[in-house]
């Protein structure tokens, strides 16, 4: 039997693309009023879709692209007092890679790359307030080509002690990444051949020192310190490795 026209029903709500319960309509001006309201959650919910994938790579979907590492970054470091360290990646010879196998095949070995970055992120020693609540604070980003930044923070909403122990967390995490990697990473070609790279990453390390919130008014000073990790990688990368 077909329900009448006042009665519940489940319908398919194209606007929405999923399936919507639909109440009782005592009039057109009430039902009007329902679907305008779909209509208006539905482009929000577009929207701030939308605004999400603004923030992440591309290429590299599991991270974070440059704009939206510096936003996420400062996001959580607007919270935070304290020593804190900014790495930035290079993967070495990459060059080789892309001389060998083309670009598109490049792309998909820094696709590999990131997704290692991903699945390395740390469980940092070195913090205040342990409450084991498990929560990372770290924030990650594909910045562009071969190159990645992480902003490496204390785990459970901790605090470092001081420089040194922000410092020896970022060399553990750039170690776990490079002994990740060192196992050997599957990457499928265009082609559809199966090629396993050992790739390393270039790592520099700066430590930055949130003392006041004023410190964090502006985004300056986060520049800064992406900056000078950089200048770090760059010193730590032989000629033969450019």
């Amino acid at each position: 039997m077909n329900p009448s026209s006042n009665s519940p029903q489940i319908i398919s709500n194209k606007i929405c693309n999923e399936e919507l319960e639909v109440p009782m309509f005592t009039n057109e001006l009430e039902k009007a009023n329902f679907f305008s309201q779909q209509v208006a959650e539905n482009h929000q919910k577009k929207m701030l879709e939308l605004e999400i994938s603004k923030n992440y790579s591309r290429l590299v979907p599991e991270l974070y692209n440059k704009e939206g590492f510096k936003k996420y970054a400062l996001e959580k470091l607007e919270k935070y007092i304290g020593p804190f360290a900014v790495v930035y990646f290079d993967a070495k010879k990459f060059k080789t890679i892309n001389d060998t196998y083309g670009h598109a095949n490049g792309d998909r070995v820094i696709k590999a790359i990131g997704k290692a970055i991903k699945s390395a992120s740390r469980v940092s020693p070195f913090y205040i307030n342990n409450e084991n609540k498990n929560i990372n604070n770290d924030v990650l980003s594909h910045q562009s080509g071969d190159e990645f930044s992480a902003l490496i923070m204390p785990m459970n909403n901790g605090t470092f002690k001081n420089k040194e122990a922000a410092e020896i967390s970022a060399e553990i995490y750039v170690t776990r990444i490079n002994s990740f990697l060192r196992e050997g990473v599957e990457v499928i070609l265009e082609d559809g051949k199966t090629l396993i790279i050992y790739p390393e990453l270039t790592a520099g390390i700066f430590v930055g020192d949130i003392n006041t919130k004023i410190d964090m008014t502006h985004d300056i000073y986060f520049d800064s310190c992406i900056h000078e990790a950089d200048i770090v990688m760059s010193k730590n990368k032989s000629p033969s490795n450019r």
